[in-house]
């Protein structure tokens, strides 16, 4: 893809096509800098795939990993659906908790 919103589409027909739930989002690329040095007008989003969140006290070895790194990740928990018009401070009333991931 040549652009942010292609790459979206190939996410997404990539997603309907296998067929896995989508069970949340990741979000990336949150900072200015990071935007920068990418040339991205804001955070990048990513599906969470269902079956790959695991929960507490859950055990991995690296053959179940591809691709081994480790990043601090929150999980935040809404509550209900912003509008798309939300501001920062609107989506603030919709956070129902956050978790570290």
């Amino acid at each position: 893809p040549k652009t942010f919103e292609e790459a979206y589409a190939v996410q997404d027909a990539t997603l309907a096509q296998v067929g896995i739930a989508q069970a949340g989002w990741k979000l990336a690329v949150a900072t200015r800098a990071a935007q920068e040095k990418i040339g991205a007008d804001g955070p990048l989003v990513g599906p969470l795939l269902d079956g790959r969140i695991l929960g507490d006290g859950a055990t991995l070895t690296t053959k179940d990993i591809h691709f081994p790194n480790i990043e601090a990740e929150i999980a935040v928990v809404m509550d209900s659906t912003p509008a798309p018009d939300a501001t920062s401070s609107d989506i603030l009333d919709h956070i129902k908790s956050m978790h570290l991931a």
